[in-house]
């Protein structure tokens, strides 16, 4: 018969010191190094578990790399001590040629995969033109730069930081320098290269994406726009379609923000005498799916007529001359108060006037009552005749 020996709280096995029992199988301990974990029973009696893992990993022997290499060199780096922390494998404290110090594993050192910092190894990379070390360019002179110091490298490149007898200062690439592809800044380099018309130089003004947009939907199939002018045969007038500059002189710039350009015959071209600048509400009026050739909304408000009663004669056959002079209601102002009636609601719902439940309600939170009266003031505004309508 097997017998097993107990375990007692403070007792300590190898680095391990237990705390307080977990359940049946497992023991809260504390490392000398003061990590606390569960561990498992059987692993304590046993010997298996004696510390935790970060004790186990730094008094792990090396066998290539057990001897101190202090003092050592490889390459450019000179050794200075062991480094601290959990590393699977020793890692050393290495110092570069140019004073950079940083943590180097003792593989990399003994095998040459690491000789020098990065630093130096950007310094020290193939140039395109055969340069592996940059020229010393301080205090030189190329065109209207005049090179101040070494800046840092981009990729490899070396830069150096010039200044303009403008006095702008800038960083510019050592080769560029050397070709002679850059000589002064941006701003005493001339742009006189591509320049048209100049109305551009200051950022391109609105009046330019406009003439811009109007050329692609009419030559541009690429364009979503194009199925609606270029299909349709709309143009652009040869004096406007390869000068800005014209355009611009007759449309001028733009009136105010948002306006854009508008056809005034919507199956025209854009050409002298059939464009303006226009608003977006004039743009929606001005369109092929007017049904009767006009914005029935703006002509109702011209000649003082009601658009709803408008609409129903002009379904009902007649023409605009025969409304004109008909006996059809004057002009109601829709959008500063004025509704249109409606339809009497189902629903039963609280009037917001009189507050009652029990009768239908019309579209506005009306009930019947409560609409009548303000039909009533309307029909006096209108008319000057009163009604008493009291209850």
């Amino acid at each position: 018969m097997t017998t097993t020996i107990p375990l007692i709280c403070g007792e300590k096995i190898n680095d391990w010191m237990l705390i307080n029992a977990e359940g049946e199988r497992h023991w809260l301990c504390r490392c000398k190094c003061g990590i606390e974990k569960k561990v498992n029973k059987y692993t304590l009696k046993n010997g298996l578990s004696k510390r935790c893992r970060t004790c186990s990993t730094k008094e792990r022997k090396w066998p290539k790399f057990a001897k101190d290499i202090s003092g050592n060199k490889y390459a450019s780096w000179t050794v200075i001590s062991r480094a601290d922390g959990e590393f699977n494998e020793p890692y050393w404290n290495c110092q570069c040629k140019c004073g950079n110090k940083r943590a180097v594993s003792g593989s990399s050192l003994r095998k040459g995969k690491s000789k020098r910092c990065k630093s130096c190894a950007s310094r020290e990379k193939f140039r395109p033109l055969g340069l592996k070390i940059a020229k010393d360019l301080k205090n030189k002179k190329f065109g209207k730069w005049t090179v101040l110091e070494r800046s840092t490298s981009i990729n490899g490149r070396s830069r150096w930081l010039c200044k303009c007898q403008c006095g702008t200062k800038y960083n510019v690439l050592s080769q560029t320098l050397l070709d002679g592809r850059s000589t002064r800044c941006i701003k005493c380099s001339p742009r006189t290269g591509n320049v048209s018309h100049g109305l551009c130089r200051n950022g391109k003004k609105p009046e330019y994406f406009v003439w811009r947009s109007i050329k692609d939907r009419c030559f541009n199939p690429n364009t979503k726009a194009f199925k609606n002018y270029g299909v349709r045969g709309i143009s652009i007038c040869e004096k406007w379609k390869n000068s800005f500059e014209a355009f611009y002189k007759y449309m001028g710039s733009q009136p105010f923000k948002g306006s854009s350009i508008d056809r005034i015959d919507n199956n025209g071209n854009y050409e002298p005498g059939n464009v303006r600048w226009a608003t977006r509400k004039q743009q929606m009026a001005n369109t092929r799916k007017q049904k009767h050739g006009v914005c029935v909304k703006q002509w109702s408000q011209q000649n003082n007529l009601d658009r709803f009663h408008v609409a129903k004669m002009l379904e009902a056959g007649k023409s605009l001359e025969e409304i004109k002079f008909s006996d059809c209601p004057s002009f109601r102002d829709y959008e500063n108060g004025y509704t249109a009636p409606k339809k009497w609601a189902t629903k039963h719902e609280r009037c917001i006037c009189c507050e009652k439940t029990d009768t239908k309600h019309f579209g506005y939170g009306l009930c019947r009552k409560c609409y009548q009266r303000k039909r009533y003031r309307l029909s006096v505004i209108e008319t000057g005749v009163s009604i008493d309508l009291t209850p």
